[in-house]
């Protein structure tokens, strides 16, 4: 994530969640091969938690976790540096030293220090999110998408997993994965993709460049980082209509040049 502490490793969150992901390669690349969902619950299993670690790794996730700790730990250094009783009944029942740390020099740090969340506390509630998201994802149905089409493939982003609501229109918020009307997208391939919802996705063929166009523009909403595509030419939705990517670059110059 782009928001680690100074002097934090990079790869610090791929490291712990490596045992997850070490597991899913074969399941995924069966899934791209056969255009079929697993039918085991182990290799199920697998694809869940990978889905599930997917969603809680990026920046936006870490920004989930971390934003009501470290806002619940400014409210407590507030009421601290403001209340002489609070602060030396706290530093005694924690047994602190108030001679070396009384309320005065408590006093003169206001202000010095942000709190960040640790590493640590940030794979405790990534772990809770993914077990919350678990819960769902089995309750799902499953369809896999294939697109084999030249121009109409699906792209990837740094923020791959989507979830949306089936039909946006009127919603004033953001959907969560307990949500019926609710769709979880996520792009496995340049000609497989996953679409998830608790009813049956009515899947017609003659539809796919709407499908495919559908799950990209969610893909591409969300990316933060990159987008990549197999083909210098592939297709996404831009008001309910389909357009392609040469489109889509060019209304984005377009409102550069106004914005300048």
């Amino acid at each position: 994530p782009d928001d680690l502490g100074a002097g934090q490793d990079r790869e610090t969150y791929e490291k712990q969640f490596g045992e997850f992901e070490g597991k899913a390669p074969p399941v995924i690349q069966r899934i791209i091969d056969t255009r079929a969902m697993p039918t085991n619950d182990e290799e199920l299993g697998t694809l869940y938690n990978f889905i599930a670690l997917q969603f809680v790794r990026t920046p936006s996730a870490r920004r989930l976790v971390a934003g009501p700790r470290e806002q619940e730990a400014r409210i407590i250094i507030d009421l601290l540096e403001n209340d002489r009783s609070l602060y030396e009944s706290e530093m005694r029942r924690s047994g602190g030293d108030l001679n070396e740390f009384p309320f005065e020099r408590i006093q003169g740090t206001t202000g010095m220090y942000e709190p960040r969340l640790t590493t640590e506390g940030f794979i405790e509630g990534a772990m809770a999110m993914m077990d919350a998201m678990l819960h769902y994802l089995h309750q799902r149905t499953w369809t896999v998408l294939v697109s084999e089409r030249p121009g109409e493939s699906f792209v990837v982003s740094d923020h791959p997993v989507v979830l949306e609501w089936s039909d946006p229109r009127g919603k004033r918020f953001a959907p969560g994965h307990a949500h019926i009307d609710t769709e979880l997208t996520f792009p496995l391939s340049a000609c497989v993709a996953l679409i998830g919802g608790y009813t049956p996705f009515d899947m017609d063929s003659r539809n796919m460049p709407a499908y495919v166009s559908g799950v990209n523009s969610r893909t591409i909403d969300r990316a933060r980082v990159f987008i990549a595509a197999c083909e210098d030419r592939f297709i996404l939705q831009n008001s309910g209509e389909t357009i392609t990517s040469a489109q889509f670059i060019a209304e984005l110059e377009a409102d550069a040049q106004r914005s300048r």
